[in-house]
């Protein structure tokens, strides 16, 4: 994306004065990774976003986008890149959007309580034998034989 951005510094179109099939093949591709990522890593690329916005709003163009889920808004101005801490939690896997990460933490919590000798509060533990379903046979009643009647 850099390079991209470089290239876009004196351009207002990727090859020429005008737009071409380029521009528009690679607003479809740049536009979906350029709405992946951070606001405070879309403002340090203006050159990009200012060409994504130049081609999305060209005549004809605002509607294909919009169809296709292509738009890229404005990114937030006062977006504030993640502290020191932030990141050493992103690197060790702290994604707080991950239930493996919750639960992880969870449990280092729970171990911390119990080394202070404080009983911990119950975890609701789920057997195996309620999640999967059995795979034995079910038993069959056979009907009670009919008495004759009288």
């Amino acid at each position: 994306m850099k390079h991209l951005n470089a290239h876009l510094e004196p351009r207002m179109f990727l090859v020429g004065h005008s737009i071409t099939a380029a521009d528009i093949l690679a607003h479809a591709h740049v536009s979906a990774f350029f709405a992946s990522l951070p606001a405070y890593e879309q403002i340090q690329l203006p050159n990009t976003f200012r060409w994504l916005d130049h081609v999305q709003h060209l005549p004809g163009m605002l509607e294909l986008v919009q169809q296709r889920g292509l738009f890229v808004p404005f990114p937030d101005e006062n977006a504030q890149p993640p502290s020191k801490g932030q990141l050493k939690k992103a690197k060790k896997g702290g994604d707080m959007t991950n239930p493996k990460f919750i639960a992880a933490q969870q449990a280092k919590a729970a171990a911390k309580e119990e080394s202070k000798g404080e009983p911990k509060a119950p975890v609701a533990q789920v057997s195996p034998a309620t999640t999967a379903p059995s795979t034995a046979p079910e038993e069959v009643k056979q009907p009670a034989e009919a008495k004759p009647a009288k």
